[in-house]
């Protein structure tokens, strides 16, 4: 949780960089021309799922099992099996969607977008390489270095964005700053893998898994496969629904509605900042615990890992839907009328972290079930396309978000269900419904303090936003959602994290007084 909890510090830092050039990117792009950068992209994702085959997740997995037993000299030979692979398939992959560029925009209906699907599928090289070095250092369990790639990524994306778009290159110069940051972040990540691994020294163990014994680069490629690829299918499934949706989408809404569907995203940036360290350290974490000897340490991990990132995400997320208006208009003073709705929408789908939408998944692949995530995700696609074919074109961005939603929720039954099976144990559904109910009501008293005031909307926002946390705090507290023993696993958190350590040591002792009395 230390390591999770500086990389989203990390993060934080990282997305204040981008997210100030971005907005401005965004105001000076305009909807249409913002809607084509986003539409510019869904592709070079879609064909990206078919290029790492699960291989950077394998490596999180191997080098945390190395690190374990102190013999992380053995990861040298997996760091150059998985960069020779994702190399070949990155060039290869480029070389196909460069092809297929006018064909997609003849599917999207938007001739233009075929030069810039042209330009940003460059980046599945960069993007391959930067993924290897990020999963290598999440399995080193030393997030510094994850973080020090986000920054310079954030920098030189939106940095160059920015200058290019403000220098009259439009929607191509947000592009090409987009493809050099990843690169610039790509090559940084794998110079500092290579200093760091043979600091380590090898000691020898004497019951070594198949993973660390001699072998050629072929053969420990197949190693990396043999766990990773069944993972990269159910990935896939999963990357390839939310595509496909996007795909559609492309077809049938305009340009201007996916400038707003974007604008919407940007300003959803606090939830997927808070959210994907937390999901990416708990892979780690769940994979160094044994499932059926350790089983009532992986209980006790899981559900107060589903608790404390409830505790955190839930507030932020209704708030984001409260103040959805005004957040809008602060930022890009009320242009893209539609954006408030789609954030709306948008947000929703991280109320479900109370079911642990962000810790089930990494449970499942930790403990190596990885077919299991197969099987689930298959269900979703199954009851996600046709769904999509039916509402999105009746409802277009509307419908896009809906037919998320509805997969997420399938997908979370589905894992709730076999972890019950499998474990034995589940979430606390008691302390879940406290957490969504005090976020509930908190979003609620911000969204009517926001329509009552009828004021400028930073003031909105911001009284909105203190009488919204002040509601969440006080109602989780008297609820009884958090406990003294749930404040000193939080103190001793945020005691690993030396940057909030040192704000926050002057008002502990008094912080600490306060919430005894309360939960007294």
């Amino acid at each position: 949780m230390k390591s999770g909890a500086t990389l989203a510090l990390g993060r934080m830092i990282s997305t204040i960089i981008s997210f100030v050039t971005i907005v401005f990117v965004i105001r000076f792009l305009g909807e249409e021309q913002y809607g084509l950068y986003g539409l510019a992209l869904v592709p070079i994702s879609m064909v990206a799922l078919f290029r790492d085959w699960g291989i950077p997740q394998a490596l999180t997995k191997y080098i945390a099992e190395f690190k374990a037993k102190n013999n992380l000299n053995k990861a040298k030979k997996l760091v150059t099996s998985a960069l020779l692979f994702v190399i070949f398939t990155s060039i290869l992959l480029t070389v196909i969607t460069f092809i297929l560029a006018t064909p997609i925009a003849t599917f999207y209906r938007k001739p233009e977008v075929a030069s810039l699907i042209r330009i940003v599928s460059l980046v599945l090289l960069a993007e391959a390489i930067y993924k290897v070095a990020w999963n290598i250092f999440l399995g080193l369990e030393d997030t510094k270095y994850n973080v020090t790639m986000l920054v310079l990524f954030s920098t030189i994306k939106g940095g160059l964005a920015l200058s290019l778009v403000l220098m009259g290159f439009g929607v191509l110069g947000a592009i090409i700053g987009y493809v050099i940051g990843y690169f610039a972040s790509a090559i940084l990540g794998i110079i500092l893998v290579f200093r760091k691994i043979p600091k380590y020294e090898e000691k020898p163990h004497k019951a070594l898994s198949s993973a660390e014994g001699e072998s050629s680069w072929k053969n420990t490629l197949a190693i990396l496969l043999s766990f990773g690829l069944p993972l990269a299918i159910a990935n896939t499934i999963t990357g390839f629904g939310n595509q496909f949706y996007n795909l559609l989408a492309g077809r049938y809404c305009s340009k201007w509605d996916f400038g707003n569907y974007g604008a919407a995203a940007t300003l959803l940036t606090p939830l997927p900042v808070l959210a994907l360290p937390i999901s990416a350290v708990m892979f780690p974490a769940y994979s160094k615990i044994d499932g059926i000897r350790e089983n009532k340490l992986l209980g006790s991990v899981f559900k107060l890992s589903v608790k404390y990132v409830s505790l955190l995400i839930v507030p932020v997320t209704v708030l984001i839907m409260g103040l959805s208006e005004p957040l809008n208009a602060v930022i890009f003073n009320s242009g893209f009328p539609d954006a408030p709705l789609y954030l709306t929408l948008l947000a929703s789908i991280y109320l479900s972290t109370v079911i642990g939408y962000l810790n089930a998944g990494s449970l499942l692949r930790g403990q190596g079930l990885t077919k299991t995530v197969l099987i689930v995700n298959c269900i979703g696609l199954l009851i996600g396309i046709p769904i999509s074919l039916f509402i999105i074109p009746l409802l277009g961005i509307v419908g896009l978000i809906f037919t998320n939603i509805a997969v997420i929720y399938v997908i979370m039954g589905s894992y709730l269900v076999f972890i019950k099976r499998k474990f034995g144990f589940s979430i606390e559904w008691k302390c879940s419904i406290k957490i969504l109910l005090a976020g509930l009501c908190a979003g609620f008293t911000a969204y009517l303090l926001q329509k009552l005031l009828n004021s400028y909307p930073v003031v909105e926002l911001i009284l909105g936003g203190f009488a919204g946390l002040g509601v969440y705090f006080l109602l989780v507290l008297v609820s009884g959602a958090v406990t003294m023993e749930d404040i000193q696993n939080l103190k001793a958190i945020f005691r690993g994290i030396h940057p909030l350590r040192r704000v926050l040591k002057p008002y502990a002792k008094k912080i600490e007084v306060i919430l005894e009395r309360i939960l007294e």
